[in-house]
């Protein structure tokens, strides 16, 4: 009697540990971005800069005050996976939060997919009840469904920052590409060709006349940053980058699907 107990027992504990590894081989073959720095990780590229700094700043600033990582990822499309397996495995391989609190929490965005889901880490889903994460969600549903998705997100991250105990500061309005006068690409290009008539003319009028333009040569502009491929910054990096953590891998936070999912 006993020795059959004992098989059963073995037999129901080698199925925990094949489920359980199931699980985690099915998480890991979901392809998700890989971590960055940011708190704010516009893939999809639906947010404006402006918006991009706030989530930054604020996300800085309750990590410091509340030891609360809050990060915000778009993606154009989940890869045909649903919303919370996407969005668990993005949370499990990103690490959000610490190890030794679990206080994460993940915004993410898919506007392919017309799907969003409030991912809440295992340390913090006293404090954000699915219930509450479900009400966050629709909040911003107005807007996403007028594809308006940078005033959605800003919408529902304001809206979880005043749930989790921090006031945000004053976001400013999204830009308005139609509406500006001068493209940013344009400015680009104009001062990428300034910059090559400068070396033309050290290279030619100082051959001739020995004339010296900015310090002897194109020297001078080596400490410039050049461009960055995530925002529209020239001549320096990011101007919302999210802290020095080193990025959010290290961070071992981990969630088991808490909080909420909604489509629009």
């Amino acid at each position: 009697m006993k020795q059959g107990i004992k098989r059963l027992a073995c037999a129901f504990l080698c199925v925990l540990v094949f489920a359980a590894s199931g699980i985690a081989a099915f998480a890991d073959g979901i392809q998700v971005p890989e971590p960055t720095t940011n708190f704010a990780n516009d893939f999809a590229g639906v947010l404006s800069q402006s918006t991009k700094d706030q989530i930054n700043a604020e996300s800085k600033k309750l990590e410091k005050e509340k030891g609360i990582q809050f990060v915000v990822v778009t993606v154009e499309n989940l890869n045909n996976e649903s919303v919370e397996d996407y969005a668990n495995a993005l949370f499990s391989k990103w690490g959000i939060g610490s190890k030794e609190t679990d206080k994460g929490l993940l915004l993410l965005l898919s506007t392919g997919d017309r799907k969003d889901k409030i991912e809440v880490g295992n340390g913090l889903q006293g404090d954000l009840t699915d219930v509450e994460a479900k009400d966050l969600l629709d909040t911003g549903k107005s807007y996403l469904k007028k594809n308006d998705f940078d005033a959605g997100i800003r919408e529902i991250y304001v809206k979880t920052l005043g749930k989790l105990g921090i006031e945000a500061s004053e976001i400013s309005a999204p830009e308005n590409k139609e509406e500006n006068n001068i493209p940013k690409s344009f400015v680009k290009v104009g001062t990428v060709v300034f910059i090559l008539i400068i070396v033309l003319l050290s290279l030619f009028g100082g051959r001739h006349h020995h004339h010296h333009y900015f310090g002897g040569g194109f020297g001078g502009f080596g400490g410039f940053g050049g461009f960055n491929g995530n925002d529209d910054t020239f001549f320096g990096g990011s101007s919302g980058g999210g802290g020095g953590f080193g990025g959010f891998s290290g961070g071992g936070g981990s969630s088991d699907g808490g909080g909420a999912s909604g489509s629009f």
